[in-house]
């Protein structure tokens, strides 16, 4: 079986700007935009724990277990980072009152806030290394978008999910300062493992 280790060339230059950011030098309406979005999100999250879909997901979570280092928002208690994500990710999108961006037509701040707060509060980062990763996730969101959308959408798949992986990978490895080479792996595993459908709208598939 051969294997191909060159990277493609959009990869390769997603992974070498991601590696690059450095949030120090962002616009203060950047980070201002991010922390606005960032709270809005938690506002949702709030609001959408006590849905079905999020108990399930809480239920879940708790089943599995894992090391209490992430806060599962409204609850008070803590689960595991990935976890956390999951819960406060789903909670966040139960209700459809996230907001929404019509350059990737999907929901960018509900799959960039959970994943990033839980990160940072598993690795004890700053809430300001937050908001400059939300930024860079927001960007590669946009830049996805702009090369896929309507056609992708059209196509029946859920953007909020195939290309909110994609960003939330993007956003994670600049919160964890990887380098180029690491991102990009980082990159190529979320867009591999990228799934969901606009046939699963109205359903707890959704979420």
């Amino acid at each position: 079986m051969s294997v191909n280790q060159r990277p493609w060339p959009a990869t390769r230059e997603l992974a070498r700007r991601i590696a690059g950011v450095d949030s120090i030098t962002m616009g203060s309406a950047a980070l201002a935009r991010a922390r606005e979005a960032v709270v809005d999100t938690l506002g949702v999250t709030l609001a959408g724990m006590p849905d079905e879909s999020s108990r399930l997901a809480l239920r879940f979570a708790c089943e599995e277990g894992g090391n209490p280092s992430a806060t599962v928002v409204g609850e008070g208690g803590r689960t595991s980072a990935s976890w956390a994500a999951f819960i406060n990710g789903v909670a966040g999108h139960a209700l459809d009152f996230d907001d929404v961006d019509w350059v990737m037509s999907g929901h960018p701040s509900v799959t960039l806030t959970p994943a990033l707060i839980a990160l940072a509060e598993e690795r004890h980062l700053s809430g300001a290394k937050v908001l400059g990763s939300y930024a860079v996730g927001f960007e590669i969101l946009h830049v996805l978008g702009r090369a896929l959308i309507p056609q992708h959408y059209r196509r029946g798949f859920h953007a909020t999910s195939t290309l909110g992986s994609v960003g939330v990978a993007a956003a994670c490895a600049h919160l964890m300062g990887l380098d180029e080479v690491r991102t990009r792996h980082a990159l190529a595993i979320a867009a591999s493992e990228a799934a969901g459908l606009v046939c699963n709208f109205g359903t707890m598939t959704k979420p």
